[in-house]
């Protein structure tokens, strides 16, 4: 009995080793991922091509919907920069609510639709959910 006992103890504890390893390696290459993305969003927000950056911004929504609790900050500079700097009034505007949404999705939630090309709707759903809890009064 006793030496059951050990011998499951002791493969119980290589296992938890195991799970412990694999999680630590795969948050790794998570992170890896994710500065990768990272690094990929800030040089296509600088991109020469408009269409480049509009698909940009709208990408970094979708990162900050799906992974919230990453840093960004460098983005979120970036976005900035754009809202004041773009000669587009549209442009600015999405850049705008970009970084809005990446400073405050604690209080805006977007729901991504995968079945459309526009992507407008997002937009519509920032400034709508901004408009129903930071402007109306009650």
């Amino acid at each position: 009995m006793k030496k059951s006992f050990i011998i499951s103890a002791f493969i119980f504890t290589v296992l938890f080793s195991c799970s412990i390893v694999a999680q630590q390696q795969g948050s790794d290459k998570y992170e890896q991922k994710a500065k990768k993305a990272f690094n990929v969003i800030l040089t296509s927000l600088e991109h020469e091509v408009k269409g480049v950056v509009e698909c940009t911004i709208y990408n970094a929504v979708l990162v900050k919907k799906y992974y919230p609790s990453a840093d960004f900050s460098g983005i979120i500079d970036k976005l900035n920069e754009i809202a004041v700097e773009d000669p587009e009034p549209s442009m600015r505007v999405k850049a705008f609510l970009a970084a809005v949404y990446l400073n405050s999705s604690n209080i805006i939630d977007v729901i991504p639709d995968p079945d459309t090309f526009e992507h407008e709707y997002i937009y519509k759903q920032i400034a709508e959910q901004l408009r129903n809890k930071l402007l109306v009064s009650k």
